[in-house]
């Protein structure tokens, strides 16, 4: 154990803290937070987000920009390296080396491939595996997974660790669900955990989804669908800020189809709740910010699920916030930087 822990210190994976004392010298061991950095993204359906983290998990630097994704897979990720290096140059001081990059995208994402499988907006990103391109411009590992799964362990890893089991429901232009069991992230056989989008849902607010049904509760009550009700009612509103905007001024149109989004997400995690009996229900997203949605929600959940399934619940407001899923994407990418595999291919060569 002596030597390993020396080959660890020697290539820069612990520091040693500890103050000498008679006798033998102590030998307090931890993550060395300087040994590298990881660019750490969610590059969303509305925004983009990019930061840079530590080793252990730290923030060093956030940058937002207003700008989507977009259906020109060579356009979006030349604008996204240009971002990378905009955050890597904006470090104080002398950077550490880069060591990984996670990025987080709104679409399935087959873990066993790496590639995006549809339905998703970004139509021309189907079946393509964008990690080897980001490891060809920077030669570190890349890793890329769907931003309901990472904000579920953005969540976990950062702010609730003790709680064994949760779901983290992203509610914004589009719905998804990160699930941790156990402790640990559950992504599914093939990564396609957690597509709430996608559940039926029972409502007069009807949508053609992108899979061809007209009943998704996302296609019928999302984000984005909610806008369209409103703007097929007159209104100008095209942003979830906006429509925030709305809710808070009282405008019956939107508390309306707010209070309907609300019941039906409600029903629907009920039945993940019956099913799973998580500790923690967290609610993040831009809609978790308009309270009539939430209260409908928690009112609809409460009313349909079992009285076992609920009797201990918590339904909490997400803690990391934005950052959710960008923390995910940093521990997804740790987590593969201190595998024992990755390790022992670096440490023994």
């Amino acid at each position: 154990m002596a030597s390993r822990i020396d080959h660890l210190l020697e290539r820069g994976y612990l520091s040693e803290t500890g103050t000498a004392k008679a006798g033998r010298r102590p030998r307090a061991l931890t993550v060395n937070a300087e040994w590298g950095i990881v660019i750490a993204a969610h590059l969303g359906s509305r925004h983009t987000r990019v930061c840079i983290v530590d080793m252990e998990g730290r923030v060093l630097t956030v940058e937002e920009y207003e700008v989507a994704a977009s259906d020109d897979i060579d356009a979006t990720l030349d604008w996204l390296h240009e971002r990378f290096e905009d955050s890597l140059k904006a470090l104080p001081g002398s950077r550490p080396p880069l060591k990984g990059i996670g990025l987080s995208i709104p679409a399935p994402v087959d873990s066993r491939t790496g590639k995006l499988v549809g339905p998703t907006l970004l139509h021309s990103w189907n079946q393509v595996a964008m990690a080897p391109l980001l490891e060809s411009w920077y030669g570190v590992p890349v890793i890329i997974d769907n931003d309901g799964t990472l904000m579920a362990l953005g969540e976990h890893r950062t702010a609730r660790s003790s709680s064994r089991s949760l779901l983290y429901l992203k509610l914004g232009a589009a719905f998804g669900c990160g699930i941790v069991t156990n402790g640990e992230v559950h992504r599914g056989h093939t990564g396609g955990a957690g597509e709430i989008g996608h559940m039926p849902v029972v409502t007069s607010f009807t949508r053609t989804c992108l899979c061809g049904r007209d009943d998704c509760l996302e296609a019928c009550l999302g984000g984005t669908a909610i806008i369209e009700h409103l703007r097929e009612r007159g209104h100008t509103v095209a942003t979830t800020a906006g429509l925030v905007e709305l809710v808070a001024g009282a405008d019956p149109d939107a508390l309306e189809l707010c209070r309907a989004a609300g019941t039906a997400i409600g029903a629907s995690v009920a039945v993940l709740v019956d099913f799973l009996n998580p500790e923690t229900v967290v609610l993040g997203g831009r809609l978790s910010l308009i309270e009539p949605l939430t209260q409908n929600l928690r009112a609809a959940l409460y009313a349909r699920a079992l009285p076992l399934s609920i009797s201990e619940l918590a339904i909490d407001t997400t803690i990391t916030a934005e950052n959710a899923s960008c923390l995910g994407a940093a521990w997804t990418i740790i987590d593969h930087l201190f595998s024992v595999g990755s390790v022992n291919a670096d440490v023994l060569g």
